[in-house]
């Protein structure tokens, strides 16, 4: 069943945005269904941990976290908490299978997945908005828009994560689907209203602009 873990993090990857659509359309349920898609993942990711992936450094990890985990719920223990601290060691123990998985195999993410993993998010975000069905990014204030989805915090960290990949992408090579996964992208965070997508965009913004400075610069040292 290990043998094809590139196969199931690119499908995860890839349908990642349905996943967190099916959370939000099942909340009313005891467990949603994108909660019990995460957790049959999260114990396939520790298991391959464990089988595929033997190393010292994954069981350090692993028992750290198991040790916070444990040291969290004595005083904290409210279903809130248990899914807050169930979302948090999901997203450390899937960085770290995929950390193992591209190390070992020598594999990179295909861009390709990334890229329609963020048009996406974007586009259902953007839709929801055209078609006045989006959900509030914050209950209280009634400001800003997540879409179809449950969390803007997890959906803007989502974006925060991919945009500055397909920045780095870009300056080795322009791709107008990436250029266009980019725009959509923008739009939808700030029809979410969180800030930090917009500061990761202004900060690969600068990042770019003040490479392409000291190139120039030292261009004209060499002429």
């Amino acid at each position: 069943i290990y043998n094809n873990s590139y196969l199931v993090i690119s499908l995860y990857l890839l349908l990642g945005f349905l996943i967190d659509i099916m959370t939000n359309l099942t909340l009313n349920l005891s467990f949603s269904i994108g909660t019990i898609l995460r957790g049959i993942l999260f114990i396939y990711l520790v298991l391959g941990l464990f089988i595929k992936y033997p190393k010292k450094e994954n069981y350090y990890i692993l028992g750290l976290l198991g040790i916070f985990s444990l040291i969290f719920l004595i005083f904290k223990h409210t279903l809130t908490d248990i899914t807050f601290l169930f979302k948090y060691n999901y997203v450390l123990v899937l960085f770290l299978f995929i950390y193992n998985l591209y190390k070992s195999e020598d594999k990179k993410i295909n861009r390709n997945i990334l890229t329609l993993s963020l048009i996406f998010y974007s586009l259902s975000i953007i839709i929801a908005w055209l078609t006045k069905s989006a959900v509030n990014s914050y209950d209280v204030a009634k400001t800003g828009t997540v879409g179809w989805f449950n969390s803007a915090n997890e959906i803007s960290a989502i974006i925060s994560i991919i945009v500055p990949y397909l920045f780095i992408n870009l300056e080795k090579r322009i791709n107008f689907i990436e250029i266009i996964a980019i725009i959509l992208s923008l739009f939808a965070a700030i029809l979410i209203g969180t800030r930090l997508p917009i500061v990761v965009f202004l900060i690969c913004l600068l990042y770019i602009l003040i490479k392409k400075l000291i190139k120039d610069i030292k261009r004209k040292k060499i002429n």
